[in-house]
């Protein structure tokens, strides 16, 4: 019976081409933008959690003492946490600045932005795909750099980078040590190159370096790295809020305490939370993220809208077909299901086009929105089965009402052709128009 309802479904839908191609047409692009949302949101939502221990990961959030409220902290914070707070297993820091770059032996330079000096710690904190190199001894020795694969594509192309050197701004050459796959797009963090945090000082002057290295090693006041710190399984980060007022009496001279405040920022709420100064990378906010949402939902709404209509419209032409569906016996259920069959039939091939359209607005996305989202990557599983999902919600929301409109039709007076007389003024049908129109205009 499922396969007789099926293949007459495809029939009237090659029937009424004219009421199909609207159909489809209205449904494929509600399905299509619905699509488009659901990838932006799912990688907006996503930020920070590809790193294995993400659930324990926290940056070091700095109100300094004349109210800002800041991403980056005092650098002599990180090495002391270890000893000073049980709750911590590593911690670790970052700054990033501008470097010029150059291969020996060439002299075109390159000015490469996202360069950042960081402890060896961080290796073991966050999750780094190694391609070449030893993860182990990354970082640890002086005047080494791990690229990531743009910048071996950048400088060595497909030769194997490891132990090649760069030449950093000031003359020291850097040997590379390793090569990591590129941070995913869902990252708050982008780096092109890490390189060991004391080498933050050779790129300086060597007067300048010494002065800055004996500031930097008790200065609890300036703004500075940012601080990333991995709690012990279990262990509550308010405590080592708590205990921070006495971490810096223990550490800082007094005439550095000035009322500056720190706390812990879970990595994974960065991206969508975050209001701080001085962030590596441009954060979102909740707010927006439910505004794509209620866009995504209402034009699903004003598609369904216009597939009842439609749907129903159309069922007027079919009303002798009913009549005589219903005099050789058919009974109600299976008028439904016949309905219902054309419904699902109907919402998977336009769920099937709205992947074609959603293939082709992808780059138009990533344009909006500053990502480099691919096809490929952003299709899975998780988001295929969301799909088949939505085809069989909006068949039971879209095909429920038409199907029970068409089977209140009279047999006698589907046959003579008056059902449309009968039926044709619907309440409903007007309100539905009036609330897919408000909803236009809202949007």
């Amino acid at each position: 019976m499922l396969k007789n309802f099926f293949k007459t479904a495809g029939r009237n839908i090659l029937k009424y081409r004219a009421y199909s191609i609207i159909n489809f047409v209205g449904l494929t692009s509600g399905l299509a933008l619905a699509l488009l949302i659901l990838t932006y949101v799912r990688s907006e939502v996503s930020y920070d959690q590809f790193h294995e221990n993400a659930d324990r990961l926290y940056r070091v959030k700095y109100v300094a003492p004349n109210g800002l409220e800041l991403a980056s902290s005092p650098p002599p914070i990180a090495p002391l946490m270890k000893d000073f707070f049980p709750e911590v297993e590593e911690a670790g820091r970052m700054y990033g600045r501008n470097v010029s770059i150059t291969v020996p032996g060439k002299e075109q330079s390159f000015e490469e932005t996202d360069i950042y000096f960081a402890d060896s710690t961080l290796m073991g904190m966050f999750t780094f795909e190694f391609i070449h190199g030893n993860p182990e001894r990354a970082l640890v020795d002086k005047f080494t750099v791990i690229i990531d694969e743009g910048m071996a594509a950048k400088y060595f192309g497909d030769k194997n980078p490891i132990g090649e050197s760069l030449i950093f701004g000031g003359g020291n050459s850097f040997k590379v040590t390793g090569v990591v796959k590129d941070f995913p797009e869902n990252s708050h963090l982008r780096f092109n190159m890490l390189v060991p945090y004391e080498n933050m000082y050779d790129m300086e002057s060597t007067q300048a370096a010494q002065v800055l290295r004996n500031n930097l090693a008790i200065n609890f006041i300036i703004s500075h790295s940012h601080t990333y710190v991995l709690l012990k399984p279990g262990a509550d980060p308010s405590r080592v809020d708590s205990s921070m007022e006495s971490f810096l009496k223990k550490y800082a001279r007094p005439d550095l305490l000035v009322g500056q405040v720190f706390t812990l920022m879970p990595l994974t709420d960065i991206h969508l939370t975050s209001t701080l100064l001085v962030e590596p990378t441009a954060t979102n906010s909740w707010t927006n993220i439910y505004i794509f949402i209620g866009v995504g939902i209402l034009t699903l709404v004003i598609a369904c809208i216009n597939y009842v209509n439609l749907s129903t419209a159309q069922s007027f032409s079919r009303i002798k077909e009913i009549g005589i569906r219903k005099v050789l016996g058919s009974f109600r259920y299976q008028l439904i299901g016949q309905f219902m069959a054309e419904s699902f039939l109907f919402c998977l091939v336009a769920m099937i086009l709205s992947y074609g359209a959603f293939y082709l607005a992808l780059p138009l996305l990533n344009e909006l929105t500053g990502k480099t989202l691919q096809f490929d990557q952003v299709v899975d599983s998780g988001m295929l089965l969301a799909s088949l999902a939505l085809v069989v919600l909006i068949t039971v929301m879209a095909g429920a009402y038409p199907s029970y409109f068409v089977t209140q039709f009279n047999s006698i007076q589907s046959l003579k052709g008056d059902g449309a007389a009968q039926y044709g003024n619907q309440f409903l049908r007007r309100m539905l128009v009036v609330f897919q129109l408000t909803i236009a205009c809202m949007l």
